[in-house]
């Protein structure tokens, strides 16, 4: 049976969770400062960082010094990490770090059709079928895209990445996942009205 780790009564945090919680609890310190990978190609000395919360982006990597201006900025790691349109964002609690990309690394490869080959769906952490539910979601079929658990994906990118297609299966889930989400608030709105 699929289930994720809360709904089985278990909770997975990474090693910066178990000490923040560590330094809280037996220290009686709150969280308000944590250590940030800083590195791409746009990085001129990459490495870790221990920053304060609230630290802006751009200063972080004016810190490291850039190599040229970013293309692409992301808040977090390559896989699930967030795109900044720019470095004026604070540095916050959940973020580990930040990706400062060239031209080269921040290309992305236009996508071709899905072969059907089924990479997506060996590299799927929870064995779901990307392929199907992507195919759902592009024919705006989002309960179709239900029905093959959209709603357990955990959004970690393993499918994108192994497309042979570039297909950003991710977005799609992403997207729908949104308009599942819209969809049911306008409904409680329209039963409570």
């Amino acid at each position: 049976q699929r289930a994720r780790a809360a709904e089985v009564g278990v909770l997975v945090h990474n090693v910066s969770t178990c000490a923040a919680v560590h330094t809280a609890i037996r220290l009686g310190q709150p969280l308000v400062e944590r250590i940030v990978t800083i590195n791409g190609g746009a990085v001129l000395n990459p490495g870790n960082v221990y920053a304060p919360l609230g630290t802006l982006v751009d200063e972080l990597l004016a810190f490291c010094g850039l190599r040229e201006t970013p293309s692409r900025l992301i808040l977090g790691g390559p896989m699930m990490g967030t795109p900044l349109i720019h470095g004026h964002v604070p540095l916050i609690k959940g973020a580990s770090g930040i990706l400062a990309f060239d031209a080269r690394e921040a290309a992305v490869p236009e996508a071709g059709p899905c072969i059907r080959c089924g990479s997506c769906t060996k590299a799927c952490p929870m064995g779901l079928l990307p392929l199907e539910m992507a195919l759902r979601i592009r024919a705006d079929d989002l309960e179709g895209a239900t029905d093959y658990h959209l709603s357990d994906c955990i959004s970690c990118g393993c499918c994108a990445y192994v497309c042979p297609s570039h297909i950003p299966l991710v977005q799609y889930f992403t997207h729908a996942k949104g308009e599942l989400a819209a969809q049911e608030r306008a409904k409680l709105r329209s039963d409570a009205a």
